[in-house]
């Protein structure tokens, strides 16, 4: 029989260890109702908005409200929003934040535009630098990542494509990591799977590595498996929402479409779960992060009125 209250206990005494693109996530909350005379585009009158942490840093909040604790690395630059990052990361019980600030770079900021009445999504403004970390930053990554390894019972790196997982990092965490008998997930972002060799598991969604790979699904499939070698385990996800089981996969709970979740984010809370079902070396099913494109659901006809159903059909 599932023993949920043992399991939740032994998450509970887990750590991971995540290295990862953080952003501030904004949301500008409005009415709109008119057109600009300026230009053919909505004015929204704003009401209100609000700050989320954002990126790898979401996947860090993702562990801990599982239960577990996480031990976060990241990159911020001199900034409001680094402030706010920092700020909010203190404030979370379960995480234990480590950031390099660089000052060369902003903070990655998404400020998003939201209908209040239509719940719609309009608009999406970004102040970041997606370029790789200068060779001292990295270095002061790798200072940070390595001597809190021996501390975590396994490593995510979560890969937004913004600058922290370079492939020096990326080596150098993995190769650290081996040595102390670690396990490791990447969210990978990168096209070039050969990076992340050693990895123990890979977790993408395929549009993100589609443009790489031309190959049909289990070409690309065997393509990713020989790239992060041959003991990795990977997992392709069709745009339906489909599942193909990899070796060395302890379970899984087939998703769902969600229209809130982008395919980036799915792929951050999938390797997440997968670092949390990991932890107590059980064998059990935790429900997954939806996955897959959002469908739209058909509407169903409104019925006639009944002047209209009493009318002569001409």
């Amino acid at each position: 029989m599932f023993d949920f209250e043992s399991l939740s206990h032994a998450i509970g005494r887990q750590t991971v260890l995540c290295v990862g693109d953080l952003m501030l996530d904004e949301f500008v909350y409005g009415e709109v109702s008119r057109i600009s005379p300026e230009a053919p585009a909505p004015v929204i009158a704003v009401q209100r908005s609000e700050t989320n942490i954002g990126g790898a840093g979401n996947v860090a909040r993702n562990i801990s409200s599982l239960g577990g604790r996480c031990i976060f690395v990241g990159l911020i630059g001199e900034d409001d929003a680094g402030g706010q990052l920092k700020a909010q990361l203190s404030q979370q019980s379960r995480i234990e934040s480590v950031l390099v600030c660089d000052p060369s770079r902003p903070t990655t900021r998404k400020v998003r535009f939201v209908s209040e009445h239509f719940s719609t999504h309009m608009l999406r403004a970004d102040w970041e630098l997606a370029l790789p970390a200068s060779a001292d930053i990295e270095q002061k990554l790798i200072d940070a990542v390595v001597p809190l390894l021996p501390r975590a019972d396994i490593v995510l790196l979560s890969d937004y494509a913004k600058g922290v997982l370079t492939a020096r990092v990326i080596r150098n965490v993995i190769d650290a990591a081996r040595k102390l008998g670690k396990r490791v997930i990447v969210d990978p972002k990168n096209a070039n799977f050969a990076i992340y060799r050693g990895a123990d598991a890979a977790d993408a969604q395929p549009q993100g590595i589609r443009s790489g790979y031309p190959q049909p699904r289990r070409q690309r499939q065997e393509h990713r498996r020989r790239g992060a070698g041959r003991d990795a385990s990977c997992r392709l996800r069709g745009d339906a929402g489909d599942t193909e089981r990899a070796r060395h996969d302890a379970g899984h709970a087939q998703g769902r479409d969600d229209p809130r979740s982008g395919a980036a984010g799915q792929g951050a809370r999938r390797a997440r779960a997968r670092a949390i079902r990991w932890l107590p070396r059980l064998r059990w099913h935790l429900p997954r992060a939806p996955i897959g494109r959002p469908r739209c659901e058909p509407r169903m006809p409104r019925p006639l009125s009944r002047s209209a159903r009493r009318a002569p059909q001409l």
